[in-house]
């Protein structure tokens, strides 16, 4: 919050009896002690809690002080001796006093006042009160001192300045009494050195300005609610994706900005939050520009300092359209999958190390062997040992395309597969994809008819005469051996 120069400043400081009596005890230890702040420079290393601690002590430091100030007053009044009587009960005050008439002449000065200052009682008294007060705020000191002696009283907040021109922050509250000597109307005002208050302000100014900052620019969601389930801090986030600004949506619970089915959803994981005051991370639909979307939500609990939880913090992040993804790669891999398992072509895949790492339906079944089992072999496990070495050494480079005739060793018989070979990667890890035609039958119709071949051939030669086999145009084709 910023304290506002202006007569409704007076609004902020607490000095009802309810919060006096309340700190009072915890108050006393450190009133009066020029050691009751740290420095301005720790404000840097404190968080706005701790700043906030700050100001509220310091609102009530100067309920007390007011109070001391009524006391005094209350003293001078039943006093009717001169003006040094006022002098003598006040030199000693933890605060500044000064006095002053309708033209803004300083008529006496107490030591605090003084030495605020940084100069003597010689030079202040007879001095105009504005000749201290920075220049930007001499109209708001000329306001102060009209209000106070057209009306009794005034306050504000403003700047002093040094004889040296440093600049500080200082309460002003003022009364007038008469002054029975000189029946003459003096104003009494009592001066409170603001400074460290007004740098924890700036300080807890700096540190929400830095914190909206980082909220306005995120790309994420990012929410409070109190524990009714009204917002209490959106980001611009927020205000784009939802269509709805800040005035719309502070102050303002689900069911009044959403649809039902949407509140609900929401409010049922803010209280699983508040109940078990554990982190929860969830997924929830809502509203964007007409269309339900979902959002990866994660939702905590905002506990006070005195253990309680007191509201809930939420981010959102849309991931509409990496559901939308997911869910496209899904049917892609079912289509995939269909089309690899209901193929009759065996395909089979193994890794760098010639271990199986899937196999189609078709491939199961020429192998003779269930996926759990295949998955735990190799391709060289399937080779005739006979032929092993010679199938080692071509197939080398092992991750190369080609295409080859592959025997299988299955169940003590041979089999073949006509196998085209395709390397291609999987994250990071090259594959061997192999796409094959089981050609079993037809090697074996080969051998079949080169040994039907083989004994033609024997039994042509076998014949004793001379026997040639010629073409319609009496052209030789073969001779046996007699020939």
């Amino acid at each position: 919050m910023d304290i506002k120069d202006d007569e409704q400043s007076e609004k902020l400081v607490p000095g009802k009896d309810k919060i006096w009596h309340t700190e009072q005890a915890h108050l006393q230890p450190w009133i009066g002690e020029k050691t009751m702040l740290p420095d301005i420079e720790d404000l840097e290393a404190m968080s706005p809690q701790e700043i906030r601690k700050i100001i509220q002590k310091l609102s009530i430091y100067l309920s007390y002080l007011e109070r001391q100030n009524e006391k005094l007053e209350r003293t001078i009044n039943k006093r009717k001796g001169p003006q040094i009587d006022w002098v003598e009960v006040c030199n000693y005050a933890p605060v500044g006093h000064a006095a002053i008439n309708e033209q803004g002449t300083i008529l006496e000065a107490n030591l605090t006042f003084v030495s605020l200052l940084g100069l003597s009682t010689e030079i202040l008294i007879n001095e105009k009160m504005g000749r201290f007060i920075i220049k930007e705020k001499q109209n708001l000191y000329l306001l102060f001192q009209k209000k106070l002696f057209e009306t009794g009283k005034s306050r504000c907040k403003l700047c002093l300045k040094t004889e040296g021109s440093e600049s500080f922050w200082v309460y002003f509250k003022g009364k007038i009494f008469r002054d029975e000597k000189s029946r003459k109307t003096i104003g009494l005002i009592m001066v409170l050195d603001i400074d460290k208050y007004k740098q924890a302000e700036k300080k807890l100014k700096e540190s929400r300005d830095n914190l909206n900052h980082i909220l306005d620019n995120s790309p994420v969601v990012i929410y409070s609610k109190d524990l009714s389930g009204k917002y209490t801090i959106i980001n611009k986030k927020f205000e784009e994706l939802s269509g709805l600004s800040r005035k719309e949506v502070i102050h303002k619970t689900d069911f009044e900005l959403f649809p039902e089915t949407v509140a609900v959803q929401s409010r049922k994981n803010d209280h699983k939050v508040i109940e078990s005051t554990t982190f929860l991370e969830t997924e929830e639909i809502a509203p964007v520009n007409g269309e339900m979307r979902t959002f990866l939500t994660a939702k905590y609990p905002m506990i006070n300092s005195g253990g309680k939880v007191y509201g809930i913090c939420g981010f959102s992040i849309d991931i509409e359209n990496r559901k939308r993804a997911e869910e496209a790669l899904r049917e892609s891999e079912q289509k995939y999958r269909t089309l690899f398992e209901e193929t009759s072509n065996p395909i089979m895949m193994v890794d760098e190390n010639a271990r199986y790492i899937d196999a189609n339906k078709a491939a199961l079944e020429f192998l003779k062997c269930d996926r759990q089992a295949l998955l735990k072999k190799s391709i060289w496990d399937f080779v005739p040992p006979e032929k092993l070495e010679f199938v080692k050494k071509n197939s080398s480079p092992f991750m190369s395309r080609r295409t080859i005739e592959a025997c299988y060793l299955v169940n003590g018989a041979i089999k073949t597969l006509l196998l085209n070979v395709i390397p291609f990667e999987i994250k990071g890890k090259t594959i061997l994809y192999g796409i094959g035609q089981d050609i079993t039958e037809r090697k074996q119709y080969e051998k079949a008819l080169e040994n039907a071949k083989t004994q033609w051939e024997e039994t042509f030669d076998a014949i004793s005469d001379w026997v040639s086999i010629i073409d319609k145009d009496y052209r030789i084709i073969c001779s046996n051996k007699a020939s």
